[in-house]
């Protein structure tokens, strides 16, 4: 039976150093093809994207804040639910409830009342993203300003910034 084991071993070793390799090639042939692919200019948010090679959890994280920032935009009520569990009556609400556990994955200032002011929302971001560079930021959400996504936020928060 320990022969058994050991060949068992040998056989998920192999398929890791084969599922390596493979996900190796795919990192060569996604920097390729990055390299090589001509920008669609209808799609700036979605070539930065790729362009700075952003995983789809930070991109839901960003869209995540910036949707809370423009509910704040609005003048919506952002409201930190005390657990996990939404009622149906906080769900029908007009207001923006957050379960605990949601929370707990951003920065505390987004959840700020106010209108969100682009210093802010910079620092959020950096913060999701898990860099120090504003410039980045600031080309993040002029893609997104150019792909008219999140208009009304965008607009005041780059206007102003672009003079």
């Amino acid at each position: 039976m320990g022969s058994v084991k050991k060949s068992e071993l040998d056989e998920l070793r192999d398929a890791i150093i084969e599922l390596q390799n493979k996900v190796a090639v795919l990192e060569e042939n996604q920097l390729r093809l990055r390299a090589t692919k001509l920008s669609d200019s209808s799609y700036p948010y979605w070539n930065y994207l790729l362009g700075f090679g952003i995983r789809d959890e930070v991109r839901r994280n960003i869209e995540y804040a910036l949707f809370i920032l423009s509910e704040r935009l609005s003048g919506n009520n952002i409201i930190m639910a005390a657990s996990d569990e939404l009622s149906d009556k906080m769900l029908d609400s007009d207001d923006i409830y957050v379960t605990k556990n949601k929370a707990n994955l951003y920065p505390k200032e987004l959840f700020d009342a106010g209108i969100p002011t682009y210093k802010d929302t910079v620092n959020i971001i950096m913060k999701i993203m898990e860099i120090d560079d504003e410039v980045v930021v600031f080309d993040l959400l002029l893609s997104i300003y150019w792909q008219s996504m999140f208009k009304e936020l965008m607009k005041h928060l780059l206007i102003p910034n672009l003079k």
